[in-house]
């Protein structure tokens, strides 16, 4: 007799465009197995030799500490995320280099499990039966601006048009830590389930752009090649630095017997 079982697997990618500007600002590292996949994204700031070394180094400590990990829990993330503080405030110390930081975003799949720490407005996408939603908070200050909107304390215009609205209230830097935001959803994942992190230079494209691509692209290689190319077609003359990793969730069959 012969039985078949099924198996989520994933497909993960990454890409990287420096936009207009001078030097690639942001760090991007990505992990994966069959089974699992691990990406680990920084979009520095501090001016452009500070913002490129805060983004290695919080990548670089947030993999380190992650990967080692028995399970990314809640105290496993906030001991990865306090050893990008300190080796950040250590080089800063050495450097001269007061003003540097930097977003920081760690996300895995492990079958159908996900999980994510995030510090800033780096935003981490799941496309779930052709519906696009963040999952991760958004510590700049957009959404303080949206809810007073909500509220009716000022327009929509005035709100898109705010100058704050850009602002972040929590970075990796030389200063305390303030918001950071966990996630854990064990059973969240189904086969076709695409999750996307991507430094905040993916804004560029719309999200129905966004859901468009991935419903059109087979593959994780060519969604994130297509979403690049979709934000190079906008020509815009200030593009920030993008970043992108993107993971598809997969079904296998397995027959034996």
């Amino acid at each position: 007799m012969t039985n078949a079982k099924t198996n989520i697997t994933t497909e993960a990618t990454a890409s990287q465009w420096i936009g207009r500007r001078q030097q690639q600002e942001d760090s991007l590292l990505l992990r994966a197995t069959k089974r699992s996949a691990a990406i680990f994204l920084s979009d520095g700031m501090g001016g452009h030799r500070g913002g490129a070394i805060a983004s290695k180094i919080i990548c670089a400590e947030l993999c380190k500490h992650l990967r080692r990990a028995e399970a990314w829990d809640k105290t496993a993330m906030r001991r990865a995320i306090d050893a990008a503080h300190t080796a950040l405030s250590i080089k800063a110390a050495h450097t001269g280099l007061r003003d540097m930081g930097g977003t920081a975003l760690a996300v895995r799949t492990d079958g159908q499990s996900l999980y994510w720490v995030s510090i800033g407005d780096s935003p981490l996408y799941l496309i779930h039966r052709g519906q696009l939603t963040r999952l991760n908070a958004d510590h700049s200050c957009a959404p303080i601006l949206d809810e007073m909107v909500r509220r009716g304390e000022m327009s929509e215009a005035a709100a898109n048009a705010d100058s704050r609205r850009s602002a972040l209230r929590s970075v990796v830097s030389v200063q305390p830590i303030g918001l950071v935001d966990y996630g854990c959803r064990p059973a969240l994942l189904e086969p076709g389930d695409i999750v996307i992190a991507a430094s905040d230079g993916i804004a560029t494209l719309e999200e129905d752009v966004v859901i468009q691509e991935a419903m059109a692209s087979t593959t994780a290689s060519h969604l994130c090649t297509d979403l690049l190319k979709g934000v190079k077609a906008r020509n815009l003359p200030d593009q920030d630095n993008v970043s992108l990793g993107v993971i598809y969730v997969k079904r296998v069959r397995l027959w034996f017997g």
